[in-house]
């Protein structure tokens, strides 16, 4: 419900609510996931589209509203990512698509989920001791970056270099990575709800 002294004022309003809740659309016309919070669910957030338009019926001094949120995922995310070294346990309902930032130490490297068997290999000959590589799963890209840079400028894309054979990783419940010519230095996602 929107409610004020004038029609006016809550017409204003109005036209506010709908600009802040409408989403945007991307270069193709398909609308922008927006994210709402809410407060008796403390650290999760939902991505939302919608898909129809909403309902406003006007009372003598009221605007009531009915509004229909599609969550496109079907669950919440936590506000907050999870970061680990190379075990963990992925508490959320469903499954993840983890960024795994390793170290290479050679230029054939092998990573293996041990409690899939999901196995991932990428020869890479054109590295140096200052790289790092961010293997990003969900969106199936692997990314050489300058270990002493901050900017994602300086990134080199090398998923040209992965091996054709390979999974992206998908993490549910318990995860151990063992690594072959690298360092894993972090294991990151985000638990949905």
């Amino acid at each position: 419900e929107i409610g004020d002294c004038t029609l006016l004022d809550m017409t204003n309003q109005l036209q506010e609510l709908t600009q802040l809740i409408v989403n945007d659309k991307d270069q193709y016309n398909r609308p922008i996931p927006k994210r709402v919070e809410f407060s008796h669910y403390p650290n999760l957030y939902w991505e939302y589209i919608i898909e129809d338009t909403f309902t406003t019926d006007i009372d003598i001094s009221t605007y009531e509203l009915k509004i229909k949120l599609t969550v496109p995922s079907g669950t919440a995310y936590k506000s907050e990512d999870t970061i680990v070294y190379n075990s963990g346990y992925v508490h959320g309902l469903a499954s993840v698509n983890p960024i795994i930032t390793i170290k290479p130490t050679g230029t054939h490297i092998t990573l293996t989920e041990t409690e899939t068997g999901q196995d991932w290999h990428i020869t890479y000959t054109e590295y140096t001791d200052e790289d790092i590589y961010i293997i990003d799963c969900e969106n199936r890209t692997v990314t050489q970056r300058p270990q002493n840079s901050t900017t994602e400028n300086d990134d080199t894309d090398i998923t040209s270099y992965v091996d054709f054979n390979s999974d992206c990783f998908t993490l549910v419940n318990n995860f151990v990575f063992d690594s072959e010519n690298c360092i894993i230095q972090s294991v990151q996602y985000t638990e949905r709800w």
